[in-house]
C-alpha cells in the first residue's frame, strides 16, 4: 500500500469520534462464534477495531494489523477502556511477515486498495498460516458498480465471485453473500459509489 492510503486512513480516524463505519462490526462475526467458538483471530487492516474489540470481548486472542498509527492508537484506548486485550501491529499488509499461525483471519474491505497480484499473495500467506478447521472472513468488492469503473484500469482488487471461490478452492464454504452497499467514495455529485461486495466464510479442512 502506498504513502496516500496511509495518509487518508489517518485522517480518517483522525477527524471521526466514533468507530470506522459507526462501530458496526461484521454480521458474519456470529457465524465466525458459531463455527469457531474460540483461538486466535488476525484482523487485517482491522483499523479502530469495529471488528477485533467484540471478538476480544468474546474470548479470542486478537492481533490487529494494520498502517495506520493513529487507527491502532484509537483500538488500544479503546480496549484499555473496555478491559479486553489486544496486539496490535504497525505494518503494510503487502510485505508484512505473518510469523504465527492463527485459528481464524478477519480481512474487511482492504484488499480493493493493492493489485490483483499482491492481492492473492496476501491471501496465499494469510491460508498458509491458518490452522487446520481454521476460519478465513473476507469482505470485498467485486467488479461491478461504480467505485470498480472508477478503478477498473488501476488494477486493484475487484475480483468476481467466482475469483475469491477459485482462490479458497480446496476450502469448505460455509457462507457466500453478494450484494451492493454504498462505499465512502463519492461521485462527481457528491453521492456515495453503490458496489457490489462479497461477503465470504471459508473452512480449512484440508
Amino acid at each position: 500500500m502506498n504513502d496516500a492510503v496511509k495518509s487518508q486512513y489517518d485522517s480518517l480516524y483522525a477527524s471521526s469520534s466514533e468507530m470506522f463505519g459507526g462501530g458496526k462490526s461484521l454480521y458474519l462475526l456470529q457465524n465466525l462464534q458459531d463455527e469457531l467458538p474460540k483461538g486466535s483471530v488476525l484482523d487485517v487492516g482491522g483499523g479502530d477495531g469495529r471488528n477485533a474489540l467484540p471478538l476480544a470481548e468474546a474470548g479470542y486472542a486478537m492481533t490487529v494489523v494494520d498502517l495506520s498509527k493513529v487507527g491502532l492508537q484509537k483500538l488500544t484506548d479503546m480496549a484499555e477502556e473496555r478491559g479486553v486485550s489486544i496486539t496490535t501491529k504497525i505494518a503494510d499488509i503487502t510485505t508484512v511477515s505473518f510469523e504465527d499461525m492463527y485459528d481464524g483471519v478477519v480481512m474487511s474491505f482492504v484488499l480493493h486498495h493493492i493489485d490483483s497480484e499482491e492481492a492473492c499473495e496476501v491471501i496465499g500467506r494469510l491460508q498458509d498460516h491458518t490452522e487446520q478447521n481454521g476460519i478465513h472472513i473476507i469482505a470485498t468488492f467485486l467488479n461491478h458498480g461504480g467505485l470498480y469503473d472508477r478503478a477498473k484500469k488501476s488494477g486493484r482488487f475487484y475480483p468476481s465471485e467466482n475469483d475469491v471461490r477459485s482462490i479458497y478452492k480446496g476450502w469448505s464454504i460455509k457462507e457466500c453473500l453478494v450484494k451492493d452497499v454504498k462505499t465512502m467514495a463519492r461521485d462527481k455529485s457528491g453521492q456515495p459509489f453503490k458496489n457490489q461486495a462479497i461477503f465470504f466464510l471459508a473452512k480449512k479442512e484440508r
